[in-house]
C-alpha cells in the first residue's frame, strides 16, 4: 500500500505503510472519559483490570494517570487521596477499587462512560451559550468603530471641502 504523505522540507514523499504514520495522540480530552473508554477496550481484549489500568495509564499524561498507574503499581494500598477531584472521577476511583478486588465492572465502567460524555456535553454547551457574548465585545470596539468610519468618513470629507471652500 502506498501513501502520501506532505512534508514541509521535501513537498511531497511516499511512505511504504501505516507504520510510519504516527498515531495522533489524544491531547486535551477529558483523562476521566479517555481512561474509561480505554479500560473497556482492554477488558474486552481479556486482559484483568490492574493489567488494563497499567496499559492504559502507563503514558501519564495527566496526573490522574500519574496517581492511578503508581496506585495499580502498588495494589493493594489503599486509593490515592481525591481532595479537588470531580464526582465523576471519585465514582472512577471507586469504580476500579472494586474491579482490583476481583469484582465485575466492565457494564459500570459503560454506565460510567455514557455520565462522563454527558457531562462533557453539557459543558460543551455552556461553552457554545456563551460564545455570542463574548464575541460582542470585539465586534463592538474593533468592528464598529471601522464600520462606523467607512460610513461617515465620506461624510466628513465632503463636509470638510465644503467648509474650506
Amino acid at each position: 500500500m502506498v501513501l502520501l504523505s506532505i512534508s514541509d522540507t521535501d513537498g511531497l514523499r511516499f511512505a511504504s505503510s501505516f507504520k510510519n504514520l504516527k498515531e495522533p495522540k489524544m491531547e486535551n480530552v477529558n483523562p476521566a472519559w479517555r481512561i474509561t473508554s480505554h479500560l473497556q477496550y482492554q477488558l474486552s481484549a481479556g486482559h484483568s483490570v490492574r493489567q488494563a489500568l497499567l496499559i492504559v495509564c502507563r503514558s501519564l499524561e495527566s496526573p490522574l494517570d500519574e496517581s492511578l498507574f503508581k496506585w495499580a503499581q502498588q495494589f493493594p494500598c489503599p486509593p490515592p487521596s481525591h481532595e479537588g477531584w470531580s464526582f465523576l472521577r471519585v465514582q472512577l476511583l471507586k469504580l476500579l477499587e472494586d474491579g482490583l478486588k476481583g469484582r465485575p465492572i466492565y457494564e459500570s465502567l459503560g454506565q460510567l462512560e455514557s455520565e462522563i460524555l454527558e457531562s462533557l456535553s453539557s459543558e460543551i454547551d455552556e461553552h457554545i451559550a456563551k460564545l455570542p457574548f463574548l464575541s460582542l465585545f470585539p465586534m463592538l470596539f474593533f468592528v464598529g468603530p471601522s464600520l462606523f468610519l467607512m460610513l461617515i468618513g465620506p461624510l466628513l470629507s465632503s463636509l470638510i471641502k465644503e467648509l474650506s471652500s
